[in-house]
């Protein structure tokens, strides 16, 4: 091994510690491009949606205390049941 292949070995390895951190970054941005993208496209689609089926109308706002929201919380999804009988 002469002078000149040993300072090429140590070009590539510098430009392997160069270029990974480098890439993981980009990886990394990709990444978070595409999950803000998608959660953009979803955010777009649900005013779209709302728009469409007329939006939200809240009527009055009801206060529980903790016993009562115990009776009318389903378990299973979270939401809770209308029991006035009224419409939602």
């Amino acid at each position: 091994m002469n002078a000149g292949q040993s300072s090429f070995k140590g070009i590539r390895a510098l430009r392997v510690l160069v270029l990974m951190p480098l890439a993981i970054i980009v990886v990394i941005a990709l990444a978070f491009a595409f999950y803000e993208a998608h959660k953009a496209y979803w955010d777009y689609r649900v005013d779209q949606l709302c728009a469409q089926d007329g939006g939200v109308k809240i009527r009055e706002v009801a206060y529980l205390d903790p016993q009562q929201y115990e009776q009318m919380v389903d378990r299973r999804f979270g939401a809770v049941a209308d029991r006035s009988g009224g419409e939602l």
